[in-house]
């Protein structure tokens, strides 16, 4: 499964407060799959989904009741979208590292 390492992520909420960023991010995206681990205010979110067509995913949290749309940019260095969880909802950008190759 192809895995980036230390890669970026900005989390922004709707609601005007201060970005979360987090630049030790984890991503891996293999055969319509995806796996993704940040670190937020409330400790390890982790993302997984489904690919559909032309490079969007559809995230569900693990642990949380948060949902996640992104796409993967054209240049497959960059997932972009938005996120929600219960009435709170946001975007969130991810800048992909290094890709590492199979785990």
């Amino acid at each position: 499964m192809p895995r980036y390492r230390e890669c970026r992520a900005v989390i922004r909420a709707d609601d005007g407060s201060p970005p979360i960023e987090d630049d030790d991010v984890e991503v891996r995206i293999e055969e319509g799959r995806i796996l993704l681990c940040y670190w937020d205010e409330q400790g390890a979110m982790v993302f997984e989904g489904k690919e559909h067509e032309g490079g969007a995913f559809e995230l569900r949290a693990r642990t949380r009741p948060r949902m996640a749309h992104l796409a993967l940019a054209a240049d497959r260095r960059v997932l972009e979208g938005t996120w929600r969880e219960r009435d709170e909802s946001g975007e969130l950008r991810i800048e992909l590292g290094e890709e590492e190759g199979s785990a």
